[in-house]
This record gives structure tokens, C-alpha cells and sequence, in this order.
């Protein structure tokens, strides 16, 4: 298994540093940004794009799991608030490999997105 992760994580960094580093530097970052959002928002939506984002970035072992002040913690990799400041990436962020994510959106309907994806 661990030789399965070692190849993924290789096959995904000559993706990124040959490819995809090209062409998104060549891009406002303004632009690039919120296309990466919008393609994120799009990714999360449905259960299958969900797993197949997991296959290709998530981690999971028992040693990194905690349990703080009675929550469950897959891995203490987390996410801090301002990076998604409208909560829009809520569905797909645990896929990526983020054990928790801290939201600053104030709606309720952010708030119902975050308990949903942490169950």
C-alpha cells in the first residue's frame, strides 16, 4: 500500500510541476483563483467526482487520528479560515486531505455544509 501512495504522490507532482504550474502562473492570479473555486465547487458536488479527488490527494493512517475534546480528528492537518471565506469548498476540502476546516462564512446554510461534511 505504501508503494501505492509513493507512486501516486510522484505521479501527481510531475503532473503539477510539469504541467499544471505552466500554465497556471501564466494566468491572473485573480482569475486563476477563482477558477480553481469554481472548478472545486463543481468537484464537490457529486459523490464520484468526491471519491476520485480522494484517490488521488487523500491520506489516511490510524497514527495521525485524534480525538479533542470529543471530536474526532482523521489528522490534524487542517484548514484556517480565509482561504474559503464564502464556504463554498466545504464538500470537496476533506477529499483533498484536511482533517478539519475552519469556516468564517456566518450563514446557516454554511454552517449545515460544514456539519455535514465532518460526519
Amino acid at each position: 500500500m505504501e508503494f501505492l501512495i509513493l507512486l501516486r504522490n510522484l505521479i501527481n507532482r510531475f503532473f503539477y510541476k510539469i504541467i499544471l504550474k505552466q500554465i497556471f502562473f501564466r494566468i491572473d492570479p485573480e482569475n486563476m483563483h477563482d477558477s480553481m473555486v469554481s472548478f472545486g465547487v463543481l468537484l464537490g458536488k457529486y459523490w464520484l467526482t468526491r471519491k476520485i479527488v480522494g484517490a488521488f490527494f487523500s491520506y489516511s493512517n490510524k497514527t495521525l487520528e485524534q480525538k479533542i475534546l470529543g471530536i474526532k480528528f482523521k489528522n490534524p492537518i487542517g484548514l484556517g479560515a480565509g482561504f474559503d471565506k464564502d464556504a463554498v469548498l466545504v464538500d470537496i476540502l476533506p477529499y483533498v486531505g484536511f482533517g478539519f476546516v475552519e469556516e468564517s462564512e456566518t450563514q446557516a446554510v454554511a454552517v449545515e455544509k460544514i456539519q455535514r461534511s465532518c460526519r
